[in-house]
């Protein structure tokens, strides 16, 4: 990844980070040019799922399952069994 210095547009050092919260970092980058130096600080979240992870697809899967009638469930199930 890299980060563009927001004022001289050279790339920049990232001199730490933390973690905020679940879904967003922040990031202290250092601009390396003698001739700017500046230090700003960067977010970076998650904006959304382009794949959801397997576990929550296998919680729909079953969630989508015990709303099926029985018979039909055993049907589909049957059907599609690998």
């Amino acid at each position: 990844m890299k980060m563009l210095c927001p004022a001289c547009s050279e790339a920049m050092h990232i001199i730490r980070s933390k973690q905020v919260n679940d879904d967003v970092r922040e990031f202290v980058g250092g601009c390396p040019s003698d001739t700017c130096g500046a230090k700003a600080v960067m977010l970076m979240s998650l904006s959304h799922y382009i794949q959801p992870p397997k576990k929550d697809l296998d919680d729909a899967f079953e969630a989508l399952l015990t709303k099926i009638d029985p018979k039909k469930r055993k049907a589909l199930l049957k059907k599609y069994a690998s």
